[in-house]
């Protein structure tokens, strides 16, 4: 029964709209409760049922130097375990962070040499492509001028009247005349 609630309440807090979120804080933090509650219902039922344990319970009461010398014996010989673990978990996350830096300084170090690279190539294709471009254009004006041809990068082209046209016709068929 009281499964079936937290369920219930844990779905409702998800489906209430953004503006009700800062409302459902304390609501949240009380279905974590129950959550709990029911966790350490189920482990106290399973701890009081159990066989075995209720079995080194009563060894634990009947024989009570014993058991205290077996939960020493247990706890010093757990000592050089927990030790190498943190040791082993020290290392790998030195190790990870080691990494980390290594990797994070060859990165920023290849990149800075990748754009001055690209800085270098790019300066020089645009150097050669401007020094092109005006060669070119220098050499299609010196052209124009040797074959007198007129100007084509003018703004305004020169227009000829028609007088100007029939004038000038009927002064070279009078030449050829």
């Amino acid at each position: 029964m009281i499964l079936c609630k937290v369920e219930f309440s844990y779905s409702r807090t998800f489906l209430r709209t953004s503006r009700e979120e800062a409302n459902t804080m304390s609501s949240g933090m009380e279905t974590l409760g129950v959550e709990l509650r029911v966790m350490l219902q189920k482990a106290r039922t399973w701890l009081r049922d159990n066989q075995l344990v209720l079995s080194w319970i009563e060894m634990c009461q009947e024989h009570p130097v014993l058991s205290l010398c077996v939960t020493v014996a247990a706890s010093l010989c757990s000592i050089p375990l927990i030790a190498f673990a943190t040791f082993i978990l020290g290392v790998m996350l030195a190790l990870l962070f080691a990494f980390l830096f290594i990797e994070g300084t060859l990165l920023t170090a290849g990149f800075v040499l990748f754009c001055g690279v690209l800085l270098v190539i790019g300066a020089a294709v645009v150097s050669i492509g401007a020094s092109a471009l005006a060669t070119l254009t220098m050499c299609k004006k010196l052209h124009n001028m040797m074959f007198g041809i007129k100007n084509v990068f003018e703004d305004t082209p020169a227009r000829s009247t028609p007088d100007s046209c029939q004038g000038s016709v009927e002064k070279d068929y009078e030449v050829v005349k």
